[in-house]
């Protein structure tokens, strides 16, 4: 039973020696994110010998909890040039994961330590927030956000804008190329 209407009413008498039961069987052949949480109830009831109004009902309820890919993810914080030297921090948000999923940072292809993650109330949604602080010579890298459901393969989902970074003042003629001056 699915939201108290019968979804599956066949059953098999099965004999095992001496006794004997009732076996039914129910085949999902394939899950959906619309039956993440469904109840689905088993209902049995065994009238005496003597058929009176007496008889015993059974009752079993199955909960289904789905392992989910990320549906979305994107970086929230508007794509605006940042300034060398100075502590940025970029927004994340991804959605559609269950268990909540994992995010990750890349500038490049390196990896990015600085990070700190929370859940919405109802657990749909991860914020990650990446601290930073920019040098001019990223200016042109590739920044991406990438979440994922470690429980399946395959789910990777990115989200990424190329940055640009501001020097406030620059010397040629005394300081390195790509150099800025504090």
């Amino acid at each position: 039973m699915r939201r108290g209407v019968i979804i599956d009413d066949t059953s098999v008498v099965v004999s095992e020696g001496s006794e004997s039961f009732v076996r039914n069987e129910l085949v999902l052949p394939r899950l959906a994110r619309e039956h993440l949480l469904m109840e689905l109830v088993c209902q049995a009831s065994q009238s005496n010998t003597d058929y009176s109004a007496n008889h015993t009902a059974y009752k079993a309820v199955v909960k289904l909890e789905l392992n989910l890919k990320p549906l979305e993810v994107l970086i929230m914080s508007a794509n605006k040039p940042l300034s060398a030297g100075i502590r940025a921090e970029v927004k994340c948000r991804a959605s559609g994961s269950r268990p909540q999923p994992q995010i990750s940072w890349y500038k490049g292809s390196k990896k990015m330590p600085e990070v700190r993650d929370s859940a919405s109330n109802d657990g749909n949604a991860t914020i990650s927030t990446l601290s930073f602080i920019p040098a001019i010579e990223d200016n042109g890298k590739h920044l991406s956000c990438r979440a994922d459901n470690e429980q399946m393969a395959d789910d990777e989902i990115e989200s990424g804008r190329i940055l640009t970074i501001y020097c406030l003042y620059t010397t040629p003629n005394t300081l390195a190329t790509n150099s800025c001056i504090f």
